[in-house]
């Protein structure tokens, strides 16, 4: 009778908590129209009345990340993780600004399993699971002729090998490092954490300067608030406590500080596993439940369970609506297994006073009503100079590009 009533209770709190995750990600959404038709897209999605959404570029197979050059030139990462060294870095102009790619360049080939890209003082950086590249372009084809191993060491087995990393404004390079489980003891002391770097030397650096964050599962995206020294991060949370937990987070992130896993998740709420787990012990070795209330910090935001949020990027551009200057974007890649549909999209954050707000919807569509599986799942957003947003599909190898053309 106790063992049931107990079961109710745990059930009516997923379903609470899931509710309320629904309720940020959904409920404050403004009414989403069927944009105007791109011809060059197979289907209908769905934004913000006066945005339209068209296709920049195709057949980018498993297309990751995205940056931009000087010049606004978009470049993207193709992960590729089912061929041996079958990733690449491409790179597509649009030449006489159409609003389309005219021509796919071939920046880097035979990678491992690319992810993270960035532009830094005019010069890409390029992560895969185990190292930091730098690439340079020493005569204007876009085409590298110099790759350079900028930091190794970084540990690439199991799970987890996307490796996003950012540039904060003393050139300081942050690199977000994933767990290899839903919850264990990690035995690296890189896994789930954010490492800092500082670049520099001949020889490629083997050792992190410092330990920024600690506690974090699956951080896919990492951004800097623009004007600020801020650093935020999107995090995934475990696959073990079923369809409607845990719920996925938006940090805040600070040095020093832990972040929950794997002894808690979405609002430090102590993992039932781990907490009957006598392997696994927390940092200072206190109980796993007065850890998680008293040395964890807060998300500044929960997602909905399972949406997996991944790429982020802060609006600063001048074609978007006034009111979403320092909006945040983020694309919600969607559960692995279909399990739920809170992904397969992208929303917006908006923010007032430096806070985050209720998630709203910003595009959707890429799961059509009825649907028995999704038709896309969006992995990266990025501004680009013009004021578009870009977004990367890596299921359709498609780039779209945003563009707003309503009254402010």
């Amino acid at each position: 009778m106790i063992a049931r009533t107990l079961l109710r209770a745990r059930a009516a709190f997923a379903l609470a908590i899931f509710a309320l995750a629904m309720a940020a990600c959904a409920g404050a959404s403004p009414k989403l129209v069927a944009a105007p038709r791109d011809p060059e897209l197979p289907w209908q999605l769905n934004l913000p009345a006066g945005f339209q959404i068209q296709l920049y570029a195709k057949g980018l197979e498993e297309v990751r990340s995205i940056a931009f050059d000087g010049q606004g030139v978009p470049y993207v990462t193709v992960m590729n993780r089912g061929t041996k060294l079958g990733g690449k870095v491409l790179a597509l102009p649009d030449d006489n600004h159409d609003g389309r790619a005219d021509r796919t360049v071939l920046v880097a080939d035979r990678l491992d399993r690319p992810h993270g890209i960035a532009f830094h003082d005019g010069v890409l950086y390029v992560s895969d699971p185990g190292t930091i590249w730098r690439f340079r372009d020493t005569n204007g084809d876009m085409v590298i002729d110099e790759r350079k191993r900028m930091i190794t060491n970084m540990p690439y087995q199991d799970d987890h090998w996307a490796r996003p990393f950012v540039f904060d404004n003393a050139g300081n390079l942050f690199v977000a490092i994933g767990s290899t489980c839903n919850a264990c003891q990690e035995g690296n002391k890189l896994r789930a954490t954010i490492q800092e770097y500082h670049l520099g030397g001949a020889e490629p650096i083997v050792e992190p300067a410092a330990t920024f964050a600690r506690g974090l599962r699956s951080v896919v995206g990492l951004a800097s608030r623009p004007g600020t020294s801020e650093l935020w991060a999107t995090n995934n949370g475990p696959d073990h406590l079923g369809p409607t937990l845990p719920n996925d987070q938006l940090f805040h992130l600070e040095e020093g500080k832990h972040y929950g896993w794997p002894y808690c998740h979405s609002n430090r709420t102590a993992d039932p596993q781990v907490l009957a787990d006598t392997g696994i012990v927390t940092p200072d070795r206190t109980p796993k439940g007065e850890f998680c209330r008293d040395k964890v910090a807060r998300p500044a935001l929960l997602l909905p369970p399972h949406s997996a949020p991944l790429g982020l990027a802060f609006y600063e551009g001048s074609l978007f609506p006034a009111a979403m200057r320092g909006s945040l974007f983020i694309a919600l890649h969607g559960a692995f297994d279909f399990s739920n549909q809170n992904g397969y999209r992208v929303v917006r954050v908006p923010f007032t006073d430096g806070k985050p707000g209720p998630a709203e919807d910003f595009i959707t569509g890429w799961v059509p009503p009825n649907a028995p599986k999704w038709i896309g799942r969006p992995v990266d957003v990025a501004v680009a100079p013009d004021g578009s947003l870009f977004v990367s599909d890596d299921f359709n190898g498609f780039l779209y590009r945003v563009t707003y053309t309503g009254s402010s």
